[in-house]
């Protein structure tokens, strides 16, 4: 029987009512190596990504796939936290700047691979199909924004009409029977990662595979 590693799959950037926004900086902390790739889409990102991450899941690495909000065919990223090293997308709107640039990461442009001559033969429809895309995630943005407001109309409703003394009460029960005196003689590691994200093929969230190594979940 073949062995494989575990694969954890997460979004760390969201289209949000605040645009793009992007959780990337806490899921690279502590990396030795990163690589950030660089190409216009179709010139292979994901693909190599995907392949890469493959490739040590067989050899029995635990793979981290970041994955793409706006494109569920496609990831944003792979990390290998064993090996301390991450490939990653750094195209617009995955905004990554560099802390110790060629110490730790490494830029690789995909776009060396380009037919320029016959991409600038259909430059007319690229520019045209760059507009409409944008104006696309622009008019979505506007309606996430608008919908975040009815919901903090709503959430102001159940606000003033909140005994807050008693909620108080409810947490501090709730913190004793989940954690008591339990104290783990470790240091934390945060990372800050969305559950789910709004795509193009609706609401997606990763939950089930994210918690699966967890004893209790509480909901």
């Amino acid at each position: 029987m073949k062995v494989t590693g575990k694969v954890m799959n997460y979004f760390a950037g969201g289209n949000t009512a605040k645009g793009f926004y992007s959780l990337y900086d806490s899921n690279l902390t502590g990396l030795e190596r990163l690589f950030i790739l660089k190409g216009g889409p179709g010139s292979g990102k994901s693909t190599i990504m995907k392949k890469i991450g493959q490739e040590w899941l067989d050899k029995d690495y635990d793979i981290e796939y970041l994955h793409c909000s706006s494109d569920n065919d496609s990831i944003d990223g792979v990390i290998i936290p064993a090996l301390k090293i991450g490939i990653v997308d750094g195209t617009a709107p995955h905004v990554i700047e560099p802390k110790a640039p060629g110490a730790i990461e490494e830029y690789v442009n995909l776009g060396a691979a380009w037919d320029s001559q016959q991409l600038a033969s259909e430059r007319a429809a690229i520019i045209k199909l760059t507009n409409a895309r944008s104006k696309s995630f622009e008019k979505a943005y506007a309606l996430f924004a608008e919908a975040l407001r009815i919901h903090d109309e709503w959430e102001d409703i159940y606000k003033s009409n909140i005994d807050f003394a008693k909620l108080n009460g409810l947490t501090n029960k709730l913190i004793e029977g989940f954690y008591r005196d339990i104290v783990l003689n470790k240091k934390s590691d945060v990372r800050h990662r969305f559950l789910g994200a709004a795509t193009p093929k609706g609401a997606v969230d990763f939950i089930p595979n994210i918690t699966e190594g967890i004893q209790k979940r509480y909901f």
